[in-house]
């Protein structure tokens, strides 16, 4: 996992690096300018060739500004560097760096301290291949006004490339929200680790393409478990799947119990059930009302099938909650919730499944709504794991609130709820959230617009079931937490997979079910794994 940071704690790291194992700020301030240009070399192979203007406020955002001026100038390549302060309200590792390039014949530093110089200087802009924004860092909380605002507005509204060093100016760190202007980069190259604004929110819509540098702090700085943000990485869904043994059968693999559908709600039991088995579980039952029962067996014959006593609606009774019980006797985990319906009966069945189901359970959808405005209720009385999956809507039910104020608190709700009821909880939507009962949250990058559609959410309750089942944690949060983590990374990349070759707007729920195997392909790299 990488840690996401808020600006207090990029603050606390820096010091520590710096005061206690002794790196000097200058140091890093030059690291961070090398890491720069690195990237401008790795995106721009034609760097040498393009116009680079350099944009430098009067912080340490200036100072690796300056540092890149130097750097470019080293390799050859002379930008033109704007000085958005006096030279004489530069101070510490800035001024230093400002020093030196007062040095440097080949720079041209060009002051501008007014509105009004400013708006002769934007006319300028055009001419830029790049325009390099280190007008400010990651400590602004206030919306930015004045000349840097102008600032901002010329970089945004000339041609050329944005790119931003460690955040687009007037992005406030620790937000999601991009409430006040800011720069919106083409390129972000940040430091260390992302922070909050470069992933969630619509913050990231101005990051453009992020890249992560190091500069010096030690990795071990972050592993404090007080940074509770992490962003799921390719390798940690890498490290959940173990290689198959050739001596294995598919009980080794996991018997999932699907409990879902209803009178015309069958496709979503079928779509979790086909999701768990193309996720790599071993059998997949799926428990349903006895007039869905046909209806579901037809849609995949990998699917065994199992009829339960109905309400006249054709949802499943609560006279059904024993013959359940009984069929998870020889299973391993619970799915259950897409397509039931809210009938009162099925309700009452849900809430007595949650509370004795003998394995862990994943609960989404109508199962989820059978908890509306009481969800302190979602426990299991036996101490498993269960596992919620709500969608903004759902969660907004759960906690009595609405679903704007939900996407306006994504990660403080999916973490109190975790916590308080000792949950897992799989907030779903752009960078769906896996939060555990130990506090710590896991931001999941893929997934795409194209999944706003019906059936993704029941696709991703099979996967989900499969990685639970399979990866046979030991029982700490972690490592809970590591296979759901997992799971949803999975599924977005199928969807981004399926993207690729259908199209957002033409995407549907099958898509995925089609797309997982190239997902996990592409996540193992080597399909052919050594067998130790």
């Amino acid at each position: 996992m990488i840690k996401i940071l808020k600006a207090s704690e990029v603050n606390e790291i820096d010091h520590v690096t710096c005061e206690k194992i002794g790196i000097p700020r200058l140091i890093l301030m030059e690291n961070a300018g090398i890491q720069v240009v690195s990237v401008l070399q790795e995106v721009y192979p034609d760097l040498p060739t393009k116009k680079i203007g350099i944009f430098c406020g009067k912080g340490n955002n200036g100072g690796d500004a300056m540092v890149v001026s130097r750097q470019l100038t080293m390799k050859g390549i002379a930008p033109e560097v704007y000085l958005l302060a006096a030279r004489d309200q530069y101070q510490g590792d800035a001024l230093t760096n400002l020093k030196i390039l007062e040095k440097i014949e080949e720079i041209q530093l060009r002051e501008v301290t007014t509105t009004e110089e400013w708006r002769r200087a934007a006319q300028q802009l055009d001419q830029y291949d790049i325009k390099i924004d280190g007008l400010l860092g990651t400590g602004i909380t206030k919306p930015v006004e004045g000349l840097y605002a102008e600032v901002i507005q010329g970089l945004n509204e000339s041609r050329g490339e944005n790119v931003s060093i460690d955040i687009p100016s007037g992005l406030f760190c620790d937000s999601e929200s991009r409430e006040h202007p800011s720069v919106v980069a083409d390129v972000t190259v940040t430091f260390t680790a992302p922070k909050v604004s470069h992933l969630l929110g619509d913050a990231a819509e101005a990051v453009g393409k992020l890249f992560i540098r190091p500069i010096g702090s030690p990795d071990s700085l972050l592993q404090d478990e007080r940074y509770f943000l992490n962003l799921i990485t390719p390798e940690d869904v890498r490290g959940t799947i173990p290689p198959r043994r050739p001596t294995s059968h598919k009980g080794d693999y996991g018997r999932i119990l699907v409990v879902a559908g209803s009178r015309g709600k069958t496709g979503a039991a079928a779509m979790v059930g086909f999701g768990a088995l193309r996720s790599g579980a071993g059998l997949v039952t799926i428990a349903t009302p006895r007039g869905s029962q046909p209806v579901v067996a037809s849609q995949f014959y990998e699917l065994m099938t199992e009829g339960l006593e109905e309400t006249g609606e054709g949802t499943i009774s609560e006279a059904a909650l024993d013959r359940v019980l009984r069929l998870l006797e020889d299973s391993d985990v619970l799915a259950l919730g897409p397509g039931l319906s809210t009938h009162p009966s099925t309700v009452t069945f849900v809430r007595q499944l949650v509370k004795f189901s003998p394995v862990p359970l994943v609960l989404d959808a109508d199962g989820l709504n059978g908890f509306r405005g009481e969800r302190q209720l979602l426990q299991n009385h036996k101490g498993l794991p269960l596992v919620i999956t709500p969608h903004p809507g759902e969660m907004g039910r759960l906690m009595n609130l609405s679903t704007s104020e939900v996407l306006k608190n994504r990660v403080s709700l999916s973490r109190t709820l975790a916590r308080e009821q000792g949950i897992y909880v799989i907030l779903k939507g752009h960078r769906t959230l896996v939060a555990d009962p130990g506090g710590q949250v896991y931001v999941c990058p893929t997934g795409n617009p194209g999944m706003a559609t019906a059936g993704v959410g029941d696709v991703l309750t099979g996967v989900v079931a499969s990685f639970l089942v399979k990866r046979q944690p030991e029982g700490h949060p972690k490592e809970y937490a590591a296979a759901l983590s997992a799971a949803v990374y999975a599924h977005g990349l199928a969807g981004d997979l399926a993207a690729a070759r259908r199209g957002e707007e033409s995407l549907v729920a099958g898509d995925l079910l089609d797309s997982l195997a190239d997902a996990f392909q592409q996540v193992l790299g080597n399909p052919a794994r050594s067998r130790n």
